[in-house]
């Protein structure tokens, strides 16, 4: 769990997305999906959020790139273009590089 914060960390530190993000831990032994990350809107439909959720069934090295995998969907994502923009797309697959290059590789 400590490397898991530090890593929310990092990332809120050097790659924040443009809406705040609330990443937790789930303890989810029977969950199909390690991981999810959903953009949490006011009963308006204005953008509030995302909300990144980790499922603990693997190591933490896989876990690692899970929330890193979760959080490059929020930097695709924009509060005009989310709904226009594919799930893994190119978007999504040039922030996940970014964040493996600065979250993996150092």
């Amino acid at each position: 769990m400590k490397q898991f914060r530090a890593l929310v960390r990092h990332l809120k530190d050097q790659h924040a997305p443009i809406l705040p993000v609330k990443c937790v831990m789930r303890h989810k032994p029977d969950s199909q999906y390690l991981g999810s990350c959903r953009l949490s809107r006011s009963r308006n439909g204005k953008p509030l959020k995302f909300v990144i959720e980790i499922h603990d069934g693997a190591s933490w090295s896989y876990l690692r790139l899970i929330v890193l995998h979760e959080w490059a969907h929020a930097l695709a994502w924009s509060e005009e273009a989310h709904d226009s923009i594919r799930d893994h797309g190119p978007e999504w697959a040039l922030a996940y590089s970014r964040l493996y290059q600065s979250s993996i590789e150092p």
